[in-house]
């Protein structure tokens, strides 16, 4: 056991976080703390984390805190008039009143649980990120054709595809590729035969999804008397 000393302790700090602190500043271990005052491992550690639900009775829990404040140099006296105001506190803000040597039946607000919540919120954070940003990536790109216009009737074997996408997209007419500008706009001649002409114009990126417009053309050439 260390040597009493008599320790000024700030009253923002919790029990648990007072003894934490005095633990770790003289450098123990819990297991070797539990072996030392013969007080279970697990019961320490409740202290530390201020989890009084999982504490037996207060008759108990006062000896603990009593045995581990002297092991660790600390007032015990403070340490147990600590340890009454915030038990008074728990079980007047606890949804039901505490029943010992019965299974838990209400929440208990530790550091340990806000730590899980905080973690929790940060990994559901980086899922939802994760998530948009894979969403992005599949999503097919921008393609707008400005002519033809679709059901075009003509009497021209040929049509000019006007349209315009995204950049560093890979456009194809017909099974084609055309390179589009650096702005993501495009043209190209298309030969047509008499009759209807379906034109198939699709747009991808890397690893998106593909993007396709269709436009029909029909050619009616002039008859030889017109």
């Amino acid at each position: 056991m260390v040597d009493f000393t008599n320790k000024k302790i700030s009253d923002n700090e919790t029990l648990g976080e007072v003894l934490r602190r005095q633990r770790e500043e003289l450098g123990f271990q819990l297991d070797y703390v539990s072996r030392e005052i013969n007080v279970q491992q697990e019961h320490l550690l409740n202290l530390e984390d201020s989890d009084y639900q999982a504490l037996p009775a207060p008759v108990y829990t006062r000896n603990f805190v009593e045995l581990y404040s002297r092991f660790l140099g600390l007032v015990a006296v403070k340490m147990i008039q600590k340890y009454n105001q915030e038990v008074n506190i728990f079980d007047k803000t606890a949804k039901t009143p505490q029943k010992y040597n019965q299974p838990p039946t209400r929440l208990a607000i530790t550091p340990r649980f806000f730590k899980s919540v905080i973690v929790g919120l940060i990994a559901a954070v980086c899922l939802v990120y994760i998530g948009f940003q894979v969403d992005t990536i599949v999503q097919p790109p921008e393609l707008v054709i400005a002519a033809p216009n679709d059901n075009l009737v003509t009497d021209q074997l040929s049509v000019v595809i006007d349209g315009r996408t995204e950049k560093e997209v890979k456009v194809t007419i017909n099974g084609q590729e055309v390179l589009p500008r650096a702005d993501g706009s495009f043209q190209e001649n298309l030969s047509l035969k008499p009759g209807i002409n379906l034109i198939e114009i699709s747009a991808a990126k890397k690893y998106s999804k593909i993007k396709t417009v269709y436009r029909q053309v029909l050619v009616e050439p002039k008859s030889a008397g017109q």
